[in-house]
């Protein structure tokens, strides 16, 4: 990974203020030293000229700004009574591949953010997760679910590798809840869900493409209709990441 000493930095963001009125702002990062030379144009991600044989060309500003939206999507089908997904698989079988779209993401950086309207029934827990393939069909679950190993204590509807964004109490006679659904009692229906995740990525360039990857699933499982979404927004965007200090885990203060 590469870093950028704070003179090099200081160099790079008065190049950027000075080239303003250019829409993007191109870098030859050295990959040893970090020193910053800020070029006309350069193919992000490689050496190539004008960059050297140890130099690596990043995009470090972008049409005016420094996170661009790539992807602005919504589900939302109606002829299924507005819901979009109404099954979803275990986690541990993969779950549901709920959306997929192959775009260009010429950042070191990628965000994907969800948020919709989520039902579970029967106990069961709504559990989603996003990933990113790259052209070589290498797909890696971002951040901060990708590596994890444990579940951090918690019960029988935590996975790792997915986050868990509804559980409802168990449907009995007892619970008395609800029943907005027309299920039976725990049948409580549009609850706001959402998530954020965040990966490091390998620029695109001419040759290569990004395929973003939503899935769902349900947990303890059993069930073939038991979480549900409905009225979905999908957002991608992407940044620069110069000094290769975005989207990286920090401890607790």
């Amino acid at each position: 990974m590469r870093t950028l000493t704070a003179g090099a930095l200081a160099l790079g963001l008065m190049a950027i203020a000075a080239s303003a009125a250019r829409a993007d702002t191109f870098a030859c990062v050295n990959n040893s030293s970090g020193e910053v030379k800020i070029v006309a144009s350069c193919t992000v991600g490689t050496n190539a000229s004008p960059c050297h044989h140890n130099d690596t060309c990043d995009l470090i500003f972008a049409s005016g700004t420094i996170l661009q939206r790539l992807a602005a999507d919504f589900q939302n089908d109606t002829t299924l009574g507005g819901e979009e997904v109404v099954t979803a698989a275990t986690p541990a079988a993969g779950g549901l591949l709920v959306y997929s779209k192959t775009l260009s993401i010429p950042f070191g950086v990628a965000y994907i953010t969800f948020s919709a309207q989520g039902d579970a029934h029967l106990g069961s827990a709504l559990l989603m997760q996003a990933s990113i393939t790259d052209s070589s069909n290498k797909e890696t679950i971002c951040q901060p679910l990708a590596g994890q190993t444990g579940i951090g204590g918690g019960g029988t509807h935590l996975f790792p590798g997915w986050y868990t964004l509804l559980h409802l109490p168990e449907a009995s006679a007892s619970t008395g809840n609800c029943n907005d659904g027309g299920g039976g009692t725990a049948d409580c229906h549009d609850n706001n869900i959402m998530f954020s995740c965040c990966s490091q990525i390998t620029p695109d360039t001419a040759a290569t493409s990004h395929t973003v990857k939503i899935r769902l699933a349900d947990l303890p499982g059993g069930d073939g209709n038991a979480a549900f979404y409905e009225r979905s927004t999908i957002y991608v965007d992407g940044s620069p990441n110069p000094g290769g200090n975005l989207c990286t885990g920090v401890g607790l203060p």
